[in-house]
């Protein structure tokens, strides 16, 4: 079994039209997508090659196209809401 099954090849299909992705094997144990601009790396853990951890990668991805930020819009939520901001340090 390899990283692109029929589960997620519509997506890696997809993603490779907006990036230009580069897997290389990850250094620790584990799968990490990086992006800058469209130039995407995916560490891929060599000994667990699993396709649904390299579709979470892909979903990072994904989200990216369609402008979703999740550590931004956290931030400017818990910005706006004095109530959630109690719950968090600055840190």
């Amino acid at each position: 079994m390899g990283l692109i099954d029929e589960g997620n090849i519509d997506l890696w299909q997809d993603m490779n039209r907006f990036f230009e992705i580069e897997l290389k094997e990850s250094e620790e144990p584990g799968y990490l997508s990086s992006i800058d601009d469209r130039e995407v790396f995916i560490s891929v853990d060599m000994e667990d090659i699993n396709p649904h951890s390299f579709t979470h990668e892909l979903l990072h991805l994904f989200l990216k196209t369609k402008e979703v930020l999740i550590a931004r819009d956290l931030k400017v939520y818990i910005d706006e809401d004095q109530n959630v901001m109690a719950l968090f340090s600055d840190s």
